[in-house]
């Protein structure tokens, strides 16, 4: 069984890499020599991802793990795939787990679509009791991410 400390740690790991990743792309914009800002967006891109997909896992590895939630698995959808995740995983098939992550799964987690698309998702999110979300906008500038970050405010109020 994983333990509450691993799922916390796999958090903490997640959250330090979308640091890592918003550092990044600060960075290019900061010092906008093409070669840094081509090379700061897409690090900064990697990381973003390598986020998602362990916050992914966490989640996946607390319903498969954690015995409180054990009648939550059978609703959400993913029970099956939850068990080849975590299997790849704790036997050290980390590219193997994160590719078994179900589109469907992502696309239920992430804010990605037309603006009504999202509208609805950040509709439900508030239903379901979400008081915080972490957006990371994905845009080739600035003005661009500060754009996003309003509309999905803007979205969500």
């Amino acid at each position: 069984m994983i333990s509450r400390l691993t799922i916390r740690r796999l958090v903490l790991i997640s959250t330090i890499t979308t640091l890592v990743s918003l550092a990044l792309m600060v960075m290019g914009i900061v010092f906008p020599k093409p070669i840094l800002l081509v090379l700061a967006m897409s690090l900064g891109q990697l990381f973003g991802t390598l986020s998602l997909a362990l916050y992914l896992l966490a989640i996946v590895l607390d319903l498969q793990g954690v015995g409180e939630h054990d009648d939550i698995r059978p609703h959400i959808g993913f029970e099956a795939d939850a068990g080849r995740i975590q299997d790849a995983y704790l036997d050290g098939r980390k590219d193997e787990a994160a590719a078994l992550v179900p589109a469907e799964m992502l696309a239920g987690t992430s804010l990605i679509g037309p603006g009504g698309h999202v509208a609805e998702r950040l509709a439900a999110m508030k239903e379901s009791g979400v008081t915080t979300l972490n957006v990371t906008p994905l845009a080739p500038t600035h003005a661009d991410r500060v754009r996003l970050i309003e509309r999905v405010r803007d979205l969500a109020s």
